[in-house]
């Protein structure tokens, strides 16, 4: 990606009023940040017009909560603004919402940064981190991505085998039992065999039995993997069935 050199124009979204006139110093030409514009109101939908008016390159927003009101009005900021980057800092959270988020940026030239409040000390750091994010960058703070993976492995794909995994998900995308012999260059019977034990680890599973085998299964390994909410699971249609 060529590299941009303009000032990056920079809306802030910050939860505690203390911060406003620390922002209003670091965030300046001196470090190749303009500051457009600034509220401390959290309803992310009320700045909308204010933002459209300043077309920011990059939205700042800083809280002490990521919950799935903030998730949802972010998938809004991003239908309504496609180029715009987003720096989040936080200090809880849950997994599935990191993951949610991560995702606006499939397909997008928009760069993300997710970061804990408390692993962010330099003034320097986050203006780096904002104009990162302005290139197109992707950035997830260590930490969070350690609780996030350790979580997802304690799901009830846990006892999988490698192979077990690699084939739930060909099954979750949709493959057929011989699409995924010839993707993993196998026999279709030790595909099946696979199968077979991938059924009888997730049977303890309460959801596992609640339709067809291969449907619940490629459902249990989406949502453990946070790629499918637990709020719907009309998507398990596209699982294929032989």
């Amino acid at each position: 990606m060529e590299e941009k050199n303009q000032l990056v124009k920079l809306y802030v979204l910050e939860e505690q009023r203390i911060f406003n006139n620390v922002y209003k110093e670091v965030f300046s030409p001196v470090n190749s940040i303009c500051l457009m514009g600034m509220t401390n109101n959290m309803d992310i939908s009320a700045a909308v017009p204010d933002m459209k008016s300043h077309n920011p390159d990059v939205l700042f927003i800083s809280i002490k909560q990521l919950n799935q009101n903030i998730v949802e009005s972010l998938k809004q900021i991003r239908t309504d603004f496609p180029n715009l980057g987003f720096v989040i800092s936080f200090i809880s959270y849950n997994s599935q919402n990191i993951i949610s988020l991560k995702k606006l940026t499939a397909g997008s030239q928009s760069g993300m940064a997710l970061l804990l409040k408390q692993s962010v000390d330099r003034a320097e750091q986050l203006c780096s981190v904002i104009k990162a994010v302005y290139e197109g960058q992707v950035i997830l703070d260590s930490t969070v991505t350690d609780l996030m993976f350790s979580e997802r492995e304690q799901g009830p794909i846990k006892d999988l085998t490698p192979r077990e995994r690699r084939i739930i998900d060909l099954i979750s995308r949709g493959h057929t039992n011989s699409s995924i012999a010839k993707a993993l260059y196998i026999d279709i019977r030790t595909v099946q065999h696979h199968i077979n034990n991938i059924y009888s680890k997730l049977k303890e599973d309460p959801d596992f039995n609640t339709g067809h085998p291969r449907v619940s299964a490629a459902r249990i390994y989406l949502e453990t993997t946070g790629e499918l909410l637990t709020c719907g699971a009309p998507e398990t249609s596209k699982s294929g069935r032989d």
